[in-house]
């Protein structure tokens, strides 16, 4: 893809490495995260006090075109889209083709299909406006700590999961899975071998807001052992213990 980027239509609250006003906040903290804001001309409005403190850094963009510019030139640690709820999903799949930063999306409205059709399409987050900036700032935070803290990759039998790489191999061979299904995978592949709740794989994978959806698991359980199981009716590989939740086989798949 290959986009102008104009400068001058980008609003810079404050850009990396830049000491931020008045000189008083002192130094950027360690841990500031730095977010690109999509869909406005001033983002640092919606997050009253954490700009202020020092917490977050922000960077404001208009458009698709030049978040993308954005992105490409100076990665940011999160991206928070903001918008119309009918772009949302397809704007979220250009935003995670660039990267796996952490991603939400904070359209005005937000119907459940939109909702699925946006974690569908790579996004970490999907609440609906207004903001609740501190609310939101900490999800991104647990989202980037969780990314960065992704271990080693799992090999179970003929399964092999890469959560640094984004990869899974099944039988040597790659298995091309939706940003929601490799999410899944992720959580059941970093407690391998333990009993997951199906509650605990909403709140890591939907968000607590979700928590009461129990269907969601269920169908994308299916949709995993559509691609991953020989005979998805009789799982060897993603183990259901009823009442309890699932588990990924370590070892040899089960008989």
């Amino acid at each position: 893809m290959t986009e102008e980027h104009e400068q001058s239509g980008v609003k810079h609250e404050r850009r990396r490495g830049e000491a931020p006003a008045p000189a008083s906040r002192g130094e950027p903290s360690p841990t500031q995260l730095h977010l690109l804001v999509v869909g406005v001309d001033n983002a640092a409005a919606l997050f009253p006090g954490l700009v202020e403190s020092g917490a977050i850094d922000v960077r404001s963009v208009l458009t698709m075109s030049e978040a993308v510019q954005e992105v490409l030139d100076d990665a940011p640690d999160a991206v928070v889209l903001l918008g119309d709820e009918g772009e949302a999903a397809e704007q979220c799949g250009v935003l995670r083709a660039l990267g796996e930063f952490p991603l939400a999306v904070v359209p005005r409205l937000l119907s459940e299909q939109t909702v699925v059709a946006c974690l569908d399409q790579g996004a970490d987050i999907a609440l609906t406006q207004p903001i609740p900036g501190h609310e939101l700032v900490a999800r991104l935070r647990t989202a980037l700590r969780r990314s960065n803290e992704a271990g080693q990759p799992l090999e179970t039998g003929r399964l092999r999961v890469d959560l640094q790489r984004g990869e899974v191999m099944l039988n040597g061979e790659p298995v091309n899975l939706t940003p929601t299904e490799f999410r899944l995978l992720g959580v059941l592949a970093e407690r391998a071998g333990q009993v997951v709740a199906a509650e605990d794989l909403l709140r890591a994978v939907w968000g607590d807001d979700y928590v009461n959806d129990l269907h969601y698991v269920r169908l994308y359980i299916g949709y995993l052992r559509a691609k991953l199981e020989e005979d998805p009716t009789h799982p060897r590989l993603i183990i259901t213990h009823r009442s309890l939740g699932y588990r990924l086989a370590i070892g040899s798949p089960e008989d």
